[in-house]
């Protein structure tokens, strides 16, 4: 499915919506065709097709359920689907989680997975340890630090324990541990579930400056405000399948939505149709929830 975007002559963003429509033609980077999973009797993911082009952040939606994580550790290698390809940068993605880091696909998960007996450094260089910063404490946290300072992430203590941190922290470090494999794809589970309000903004403030810095980013989360904050695109998940359903212009970087379908039962309306206004105010911010939870 696509979802067309419209730029009138007379909108003084026309020119900004127009190259955004023409940089969505572009090759995608991260390209999934045909993805089907399964677990038993229960159809967890159907023929599932989805483009991701390079430096876009796509937010996944859905209920619990849905298949958003699934799809995740499809992408990361670590579930075998079986039906469906996926490829990134033109090459094919094995179904296992060495081989799709190698391509360069990165994972935060939800858990986060990170060592809470070592401390900040050792978690962030955790299976990059070459010699010359193993034989030196001054090298190996001076490394970590500069990798913390180039994501601008606010933690300048590398020795402190990671079981002494909050959630906030715990999660910027899985993101910077993640990016120290300078990934071509980074994608996030949940990554501000379980945090707090300022907390979830110190993620939130990571992400959109990996965005800024190119990094191509899959985000499967619950918050819709958080979609609308952060995300150029949302791909809608419901039983399996996936509804392309609402568009974010980024040159202005203003709350655009397109084609949202005025219900979950039923599918997203051409941008043409009677039931889109190809206008901001078309949809109210209640239907847009609907249409994305």
């Amino acid at each position: 499915m696509t979802v067309s975007l419209l730029a009138s002559k007379s909108d003084p963003g026309a020119e900004a919506d127009a190259g955004a429509t023409r940089g969505m033609t572009a090759a995608p980077l991260l390209s999934v065709s045909g993805l089907s999973v399964s677990y038993g009797r229960l159809r967890a993911l159907d023929d599932i097709n989805l483009d991701v082009r390079s430096g876009e952040l796509i937010a996944l939606a859905g209920e619990n359920g849905a298949g958003k994580t699934t799809l995740v550790r499809c992408v990361a290698g670590d579930v075998v689907p079986a039906t469906g390809e996926i490829f990134l940068a033109g090459k094919r993605v094995p179904s296992d989680p060495a081989g799709a880091a190698k391509h360069g696909v990165a994972v935060v998960w939800q858990d986060l997975a990170l060592c809470d007996n070592l401390d900040v450094a050792a978690n962030i260089l955790l299976g990059r340890e070459s010699r010359r910063l193993m034989r030196s404490d001054t090298r190996f946290h001076a490394a970590a630090a500069d990798l913390l300072n180039s994501l601008r992430i606010p933690l300048k203590d590398t020795t402190l324990s990671v079981r002494s941190l909050s959630g906030g922290q715990r999660q910027l470090v899985a993101v910077a541990r993640a990016m120290g494999r300078r990934p071509r794809l980074l994608a996030l589970d949940e990554p501000t579930a379980a945090l707090g309000v300022k907390e979830s903004a110190q993620v939130e403030e990571l992400i959109m400056g990996l965005r800024e810095q190119g990094t191509t980013i899959v985000l499967a989360c619950h918050d819709i405000d958080q979609m609308f904050r952060l995300a150029d695109r949302v791909v809608v998940l419901r039983q399996g399948g996936s509804w392309p359903t609402c568009v974010r212009l980024t040159p202005t970087r203003t709350t655009w939505w397109r084609c949202c379908p005025a219900s979950r039962s039923t599918p997203p309306p051409a941008a043409s149709s009677p039931g889109c206004t190809g206008s901001p105010t078309g949809w109210s911010r209640r239907t847009r929830r609907r249409a994305c939870r």
